[in-house]
This record gives structure tokens, sequence and C-alpha cells, in this order.
């Protein structure tokens, strides 16, 4: 039977290596089979699309997870994780830009920056300071305008974020509701149907190593495949 614990008071979630391990792979296989379906069969494969809602709020869950571990910002996670993010996140920039056709030209930046940004975010504002504060505002403002999934999707990660540190009702709720905001980005709700794996992630055990750069190296990688998949099949089609 599954049993879920919400706790009123300060005590962030206990989710085993395992299972973040897990929720991160079901996250990489979703997105894989979402770009598959969009930049190689135009969006034609049957559920595909409403199947890869549930990528971007699992990652956001894992990162957040991450974030609210105890010390997490005393031990310069924040900072590691922001390098590694702009890193890979530049090394994508070409093939996302070249296989999402952006409207933009560049923009909105892949989805590395959106975390980027979550993460400057929830570090400020866990400084506790009112400058830091400000600033995490005005990073938020900013940078909601210019990544993937806009502020909607940093909204999500805040929400996650906070879910982890502090699991309740209140929190439950907001994260819900928070994946509900993805709609105007995703045209469905169906990030929602994210929510209850985060909330059950408590109850589940894995045991499954963990794969330390995987994401980011993941992440570049298979939109070079996609890329040279997407021109292999237009020099087919002329």
């Amino acid at each position: 039977m599954l049993t879920l614990k919400f706790s009123k008071q300060l005590k962030p979630l206990d989710v085993s290596n395992g299972t973040i391990e897990v929720l991160k792979w079901i996250a990489l296989a979703l997105m894989t089979l979402d770009h598959v379906n969009t930049f190689l069969y135009e969006r034609m494969l049957f559920g595909a699309y409403e199947l890869g809602r549930l990528s971007m709020p699992l990652f956001s869950f894992v990162f957040a997870f991450n974030l609210a571990r105890p010390n997490a910002l005393k031990n310069g996670v924040h900072g590691r994780m922001m390098l590694r993010l702009a890193v890979f996140g530049l090394l994508a920039t070409p093939f996302y830009i070249e296989l999402a056709a952006l409207p933009g030209g560049w923009l909105p930046l892949n989805i590395m920056f959106t975390f980027f940004v979550a993460t400057a975010v929830i570090g400020l504002f866990q400084r506790g300071r009112t400058a830091d504060a400000v600033a995490g505002i005005l990073i938020f403002l900013g940078g909601g305008a210019v990544v993937d999934y806009q502020w909607y999707g940093l909204i999500l990660c805040f929400a996650a974020w906070w879910y982890c540190r502090a699991p309740g009702w209140l929190s439950g709720a907001l994260l819900l509701a928070a994946a509900a905001l993805l709609y105007p980005v995703n045209g469905n709700f169906w990030a929602m149907a994210a929510v209850p794996l985060m909330i059950a992630a408590p109850t589940m055990r894995f045991h499954m190593p963990r794969l330390r750069y995987a994401f980011y190296i993941y992440y570049p990688a298979h939109l070079v495949v996609l890329t040279v998949l997407a021109r292999l099949s237009d020099i087919g089609h002329q």
C-alpha cells in the first residue's frame, strides 16, 4: 500500500539516491522520446508528445532534491552545478538551435540554462539576505525571458525545491499548481502526471549506481546524434 508522509516541520524529503537516479533516467528516456518525435517525426508518434511533458518536471524534481540536501549551499553544490550547466549548455547550443529552428534565432536558451537560472535564484534565496532576495527576483524576471519553459519552468523548479525542503500538503499543492502552470508552454496538463511520482518517491527504494555526469554529457551528445540523423533524413528526401 502506498503511504504518503507529510510533515509540518522543516524536515527535508527523504529519498534514496538510487530512486533519484531512477527518476533521472526515466526523465532522460522521456526527453529522448520527445526529441525524436519532435525533431525526426514532426510530432507524429502517438502519445510521445504527451509522455514527453513529464520529462521537465521530473528533471526539476531531481535538481531540486540535490539543491535541497542538507548543507548543499555551504558545500558549494550550487556553484558546481551552475558551472556544469553552463559548460554543457553551451556545448549543446549550436545543435539545439539547428534542430529547434528557434523563432528568435538563438532564443530561448536550452533547458540547461533554465536549470542554471533556477539554481542561481534558489541559491540567492537560500542565503536569506534582503539584497540576495532582490537579486534573485531580478534574475528570475530577466532569466525567465530568455530560457526554455520561461518563468513557468523556473516557478516549477522553485516549487519542487520547496517541496523537497519542507514536504507537506501546502508545498505539495503548490508543486501540483506549478506543474499545471506549464500549460501555456505545453498546451496541455500532462506535466501534472509527474507529480504523483515525486510524492511517491520517498516510498520507493531502488538500488542503482549514480552516474554523476550522465545527464550533462547525455544532453549535448543526444542532440549531436539527432542533428546527424535529421540531416541524413533531409538528404534522403532530396
